[in-house]
């Protein structure tokens, strides 16, 4: 009894939090797999992932096996998921670059880099927003594609 007690005073005083009880791991794994559908975000397909992974055995006979089976079935949702997600036409060694280049025309005083408001013309600015947004939104996928790769291991 005094390990019990000694253990909830390390846990209250550290704030250690207890471990989740299997059923709050399956509402967590549910729920972080409804995210990743609807955001395509790596964090909350792995943090479905290791939720579903994590669900503690539950020592009651009469729901084991339904348990087991819902285990299961949210590991095997995380990982189609998983698979879904990975492009297999990717290529990890095309980084992307630091900064998108300057639209051919633009005043070569300029660095890359700079603020699309530097540039007067209207059509090479158009030009410019357009190379950044194309940049951020290839980060982005080459980010998730390594991320989804790392998960898989």
């Amino acid at each position: 009894m005094k390990c019990f007690h000694l253990a909830l005073l390390l846990s209250t005083t550290l704030g250690l939090a207890a471990a989740d009880s299997p059923h709050e791991r399956i509402g967590k794994a549910e729920s972080e797999l409804g995210a990743f559908r609807e955001t395509k975000s790596p964090a909350a397909l792995t943090s479905a992932y290791r939720n579903a992974r994590d669900i503690a055995e539950v020592p009651n006979r009469e729901t084991w096996e339904a348990h087991r089976r819902k285990k299961l079935e949210l590991l095997l949702s995380a990982l189609k998921e998983m698979d879904h997600a990975i492009d297999p036409k990717f290529d990890p060694e095309r980084r992307p670059m630091s900064q998108p280049p300057l639209p051919a025309g633009a005043p070569l005083e300029l660095n890359i880099g700079v603020s699309p408001s530097s540039i007067e013309d209207p059509k090479l600015r158009a030009e410019y927003e357009q190379a950044i947004e194309d940049h951020r939104s290839y980060a982005r996928y080459y980010n998730a594609q390594i991320q989804f790769r790392e998960l898989r291991r």
